[in-house]
């Protein structure tokens, strides 16, 4: 996909090198968090979502939920598209996690003919407005009551599922009743159509609260245009179809007359790093046992299936060479903040013939690799 995602057979918690697999995937997530983590770097990458777009209906949850804890920047978790109420009360007492979700109405398979161009004024984005208020703000605003930070990690102005490659290399099929064509060049886009659109990312960023757009710069295709012209939030700005203030958002709901739960902006402090951060109970920490007692499609119990040694090297991520001026000393960190966290990395355990990492749904459990 363009946007995010994959297609085809999932390895990750899931058959014989699933969590063979998970034990790299910790190993990568620990060397980033010790890199961004470090003074020079933690203000420029707050929020690190370690696990984009978990399968939650192939993985199982109890398994995603068992993978990994910590500390350094927000963990950014997704839903996995189980839905944001089902993650209530998750770890309550964790150290700054934050929930993410994809709201897209691109994907929901609808034929989306419902016009957008209709008016400049109060008219303007026809029934795409208010759809995104209903759809998003009530969710959004209950999540952060009953979880804590709760982001839209992906949205777009995609009301139809129109862009090139959006549905992957070659395309899956569209569900849009009309004509993609006039959504792949927006060269040709009305005052209307720019004003619609405009009132849905309004709308779209007034219900979602905290969000980030997918995605910034859509380059050209071999056409020479943006073929993808939705998903694009530079060529928005420069064309008129996102706010170049995104704060004027605030209230486009509201006064769409769409009602609902509101959120008061006051987080509980062990949500935010302050008071009771850290102090996860006990009950919650035993429900989420890791490695994962059982895992799908891997044909034998959790405690059967491969795993490595954790005595390889660790791969630490090198900071930029930087030059100093004659009157400024710069210190670009060594790559990893915390230097107790000194334990190996996992390596192949000598002896065990692991099965292919990504082609192990339902293989023979090999011998000699726990």
């Amino acid at each position: 996909y363009n946007h995010s995602g994959k297609l085809g057979q999932i390895d990750f918690l899931n058959g014989v090198m699933g969590i063979a697999n998970a034990q790299r995937a910790l190993e990568y997530i620990r060397v980033f968090t010790e890199f961004i983590s470090q003074p020079q770097y933690k203000n420029v990458v707050p929020m690190f979502g370690i696990m984009n777009e978990a399968l939650l209906s192939t993985i199982g949850k109890p398994q995603l939920t068992s993978y990994g804890e910590g500390n350094g920047p927000y963990i950014s978790i997704h839903d996995g598209f189980a839905g944001l109420g089902s993650w209530a009360g998750f770890l309550e007492g964790s150290d700054r996690i934050n929930l993410d979700t994809h709201p897209y109405l691109a994907f929901d398979g609808s034929s989306a003919t419902s016009p957008i161009d209709t008016g400049t004024g109060d008219s303007a984005g026809g029934v795409w407005p208010t759809t995104a208020c209903n759809r998003w703000a009530s969710g959004m605003n209950t999540s952060r009551s009953n979880f804590g930070v709760t982001i839209a990690g992906e949205f777009s102005n995609g009301f139809n599922d129109c862009g090139l490659y959006l549905k992957g290399v070659p395309g899956l099929h569209v569900s849009y009743g009309g004509d993609c064509s006039v959504w792949q060049d927006s060269s040709n886009w009305s005052a209307a159509t720019k004003a619609g659109i405009l009132e849905f990312a309004r709308a779209s960023m007034d219900a979602l609260g905290d969000w980030f757009f997918w995605t910034w710069k859509v380059g050209n295709s071999t056409a020479g245009i943006v073929e993808s012209p939705l998903w694009s939030y530079q060529l928005g700005l420069q064309n008129g179809w996102i706010p170049t203030d995104p704060r004027t958002a605030l209230g486009t709901c509201k006064s769409l007359g769409v009602s609902g739960p509101s959120f008061d902006g006051v987080f509980e402090p062990w949500q935010t790093g302050g008071a009771g951060a850290g102090t996860i109970a006990a009950s919650s920490t035993t429900s989420y046992p890791w490695p994962p007692a059982t895992i799908s499609n891997a044909g034998a119990p959790g405690s059967a299936l491969p795993t490595y040694t954790p005595t390889g090297t660790v791969a630490t991520l090198a900071p930029p060479t930087l030059t100093a001026s004659a009157t400024v000393s710069v210190n670009a960190g060594n790559g990893w903040l915390n230097a107790q966290d000194n334990g190996g990395a996992p390596t192949p355990i000598a002896g065990c013939t692991y099965p292919d990492a990504w082609n192990a749904i339902d293989v023979t459990v090999p011998p000699l690799c726990q």
